[in-house]
């Protein structure tokens, strides 16, 4: 039995190191180096991307919160009738729907 055990290791041995050879594992490693590499290009472009969109957004958002308190401070005191701007009653204002100021903010 130890003589058959002692075989199959040497078998086993010989078949891994011929596996070995035949997989060349150097031209593995490259290819497996290459693929990480185009990897982290596509990753690095990626990221490069959503850093512009998220400062595109940030400046919208930044430019739409700076006309809505200009909106905001005008409203009350102006009369959007013809040309005149003239002071209207406070009693008189009543609150526009909330769906004005979005569209007023993305149309202009």
């Amino acid at each position: 039995m130890a003589l058959i055990t002692r075989l199959s290791r040497l078998f086993q041995a010989d078949f891994h190191a011929v596996l070995d050879r035949i997989e060349e594992p150097d031209i593995q490693l490259k290819q497996a180096i290459r693929e990480m590499q185009i990897d982290l290009q596509q990753s690095e472009q990626r990221l490069a991307l959503m850093q512009h969109e998220s400062e595109t957004l940030s400046n919208l958002v930044t430019d739409a919160n700076a006309r809505l308190s200009a909106f905001d401070e005008e409203l009350p005191t102006l009369r959007f009738e013809g040309n005149t701007r003239a002071p209207i009653e406070p009693e008189i204002i009543e609150e526009p729907p909330a769906d004005y100021f979005l569209h007023k903010l993305y149309r202009d």
